[in-house]
């Protein structure tokens, strides 16, 4: 059996090789080959504009599990319906904070804006008016996917995810925004006076960036 030193190159990209591999030349060689193979693969997939490594709605970096990206206009509003808690991240003075909330929804043209309200005062309040960029979350139709291995154990879900930024409403706007969350929470068509709606800050969450994802049971696919 021969040992042959690894190029310096391949030694320095895969670190966790040794300086030497006892092979026979053969299996040396295609293993290098293979290894080329996935090094040009890479370098080429990097070149790449983002327009053609992006699957998502609204832009975002390619889904690792592909075959459980949602991308159907209509799927993706059925998993917002279903869910009535919105997640949402921002950050204070480099300070990481999450709340969650309930909100109402609207969809024009395919771009998403979740509408929420608060009181008028607060911590969410003041980071957002000074840094209003927010990422966010929803899921639902959570399920223990279950198996007497418990490796082989999962989990059912269906969940949305993005980033934007937050918009404070008033007018007309926060006032259909108010009725909007209470057709989404209670499936109610109520209506807001000016005065009402002065007890509240409104604001939107306008999603620049979206992508949505499910497990569901085979039976469901």
């Amino acid at each position: 059996m021969t040992s042959i030193a690894l190029p310096p190159f391949l030694s320095s990209v895969i670190p966790f090789f040794s300086q030497s591999i006892a092979c026979p030349p053969a299996v040396f060689l295609s293993k290098t080959a293979g290894l080329l193979i996935f090094l040009c693969r890479a370098a080429l997939t990097s070149a790449l504009p983002p327009s053609k490594m992006t699957k998502t709605i609204k832009g975002g970096p390619p889904m690792r599990r592909s075959d459980r990206e949602i991308t159907d206009l209509g799927e993706i509003l059925s998993i917002i319906n279903d869910c009535k808690v919105i997640h949402l991240a921002m950050v204070d003075d480099g300070e990481p904070y999450l709340l969650p909330l309930n909100f109402g929804y609207a969809c024009e043209g395919g771009a998403f804006s979740f509408l929420c309200h608060s009181a008028r005062e607060g911590r969410k309040l003041d980071i957002l008016r000074k840094n209003p960029i927010v990422a966010f979350e929803m899921d639902c139709r959570g399920a223990l996917d279950e198996h007497d291995v418990a490796c082989h154990c999962g989990y059912y879900f269906a969940s949305v995810t993005g980033v934007g930024h937050v918009e404070f409403l008033d007018g007309e706007e926060k006032l259909a925004a108010l009725t909007s969350l209470m057709r989404h929470m209670a499936g109610r068509e109520d209506q807001f006076t000016e005065q009402q709606a002065h007890a509240v800050e409104v604001f939107a969450i306008r999603a620049d960036k979206l992508s949505a994802k499910a497990k569901v049971p085979h039976s469901a696919q």
